[in-house]
């Protein structure tokens, strides 16, 4: 009898993990659909304001993105890391995490410049235009309804 609950215990057991575990993978893709970043692409009307990309010398640019990156990665930028960097690559670096910033600053120059362009990009970094930003921010202020974690079922063994 004590081998029989036993592998009853054990068999719950893996469903609760099983569960656990295909609960966060489908919040985690009904926010990724939901989001504006997995959602269904829009193109312009003739009504919408198309924004042209700002036309940048961005060989000048890559040392001072660089050297800022890497200070607002480590806590501990001043008012010198930041000059020759425009404003809207200031905003961009600003919105980043670690991890993006990161590799920012570990990508060559070619893929930068094709980053800042547009033209290519880096894996797991925001792209570098205004409305990729401003939606990334925007996502990143919503509060997450998944910050509390949810009660789970308690199962009990008849003793």
């Amino acid at each position: 009898m004590k081998r029989l609950m036993t592998m009853i215990a054990a068999a719950l057991g893996a469903f609760k993990t099983v569960y656990e575990w295909c609960g966060k993978t489908g919040r985690m893709v009904g926010k990724l659909v939901r989001s504006p970043f997995g959602g269904p692409t829009e193109t312009a009307g003739a009504d919408e304001l198309v924004v042209e990309p700002v036309v940048e010398t961005v060989d000048n640019t890559l040392a001072g993105i660089r050297k800022l990156a890497g200070a607002i990665a480590g806590g501990r930028e001043t008012a010198a890391d930041f000059e020759g960097v425009p404003d809207h690559r200031v905003a961009w670096l600003a919105a980043m995490d670690r991890p993006m910033l990161a590799r920012v600053l570990a990508a060559d120059d070619q893929a930068l410049k094709g980053h800042l362009s547009g033209k290519r990009s880096i894996r797991n970094v925001l792209a570098a235009d205004k409305a990729s930003v401003d939606a990334y921010i925007a996502r990143m202020a919503l509060v997450m309804e998944d910050d509390e974690p949810e009660q789970q079922p308690a199962y009990g063994l008849a003793a």
